[in-house]
C-alpha cells in the first residue's frame, strides 16, 4: 500500500554523531547499537560509518557493537565497549546510553572526562545525568507538522496521486558529555 511518509533520517543523525565527535578530535569512536533487527539502527551505523570513511578513518569491526534497544542490553555490551581503546562512543538511542552509562558509573568511569558519548534521541531521560548528554534530536512537533499538513492536503483533494515523503534531518544538541581533545590530549 503507497500511503505518504514523515520520517527522520537516521542515517544522517548517525553521520551527524560521529562527525561532531570526529571535530572533537575523536579518532576511536565505538558505536553501540541495534543493527541486527533495526532497520533504524542500521542507518544510524550507516551514518557512523559514513562519517569515519569521509575523513579517511577505518571502519574498524572490533569498534561496533549490538545492543538491543534495552538498558540491559546495553549494559551487558557495555563491558566490551568499554575495554576497548575508545575515546568516544555513538551510542543510537537513549536507551542504550543509559546502559553504557549505568556501566560506567559502577566503573568508577567520569563523563566526559574518560569516555565521550553522544546519543540518540535527547529524551527526558537527560535530566538525569551531569553532564547532560550530547543527542541527536528527532523533534516529535515538527513531525506532527509535517503529517499533519500531508494529510491536510489529501484530505483538500490537493495530494496528487503519488505518495509523498517528507524526509526531516534531525538535530545535534550539544551539551556537555563530549570532550574536546586536542593534539596533547
Amino acid at each position: 500500500l503507497e500511503c505518504d511518509k514523515v520520517m527522520f533520517d537516521h542515517e544522517m543523525g548517525g553521520y551527524m554523531a560521529t562527525r561532531y565527535l570526529i571535530e572533537q578530535g575523536h579518532r576511536r569512536i565505538a558505536c553501540l547499537v541495534n543493527a541486527r533487527r533495526s532497520n533504524t539502527g542500521r542507518k544510524r551505523l550507516a551514518g557512523y560509518e559514513r562519517a569515519l570513511r569521509e575523513v579517511g578513518l577505518p571502519i574498524d569491526a572490533r569498534l561496533e557493537f549490538e545492543s538491543e534497544y534495552y538498558i540491559p542490553s546495553a549494559y551487558e555490551a557495555s563491558e566490551a565497549v568499554l575495554a576497548t581503546d575508545a575515546t568516544a562512543v555513538f551510542a543510537s538511542s537513549d536507551n542504550i546510553a543509559l546502559g553504557l552509562l549505568k556501566r560506567l558509573h559502577e566503573m568508577g568511569k567520569s563523563i566526559p572526562g574518560d569516555i565521550s558519548v553522544v546519543s540518540y534521541d535527547n529524551s527526558a531521560a537527560d535530566v538525569l545525568f551531569e553532564p547532560a548528554l550530547t543527542a541527536i534530536e528527532q523533534d516529535p512537533g515538527v513531525l506532527a507538522e509535517h503529517a499533519f499538513g500531508c494529510m491536510s492536503k489529501r484530505l483538500a483533494g490537493r495530494g496528487g496521486r503519488r505518495a509523498e515523503e517528507v524526509v526531516l534531518e534531525p538535530a545535534l544538541i550539544v551539551k556537555g558529555s563530549v570532550l574536546e581533545l586536542t593534539e596533547c590530549s
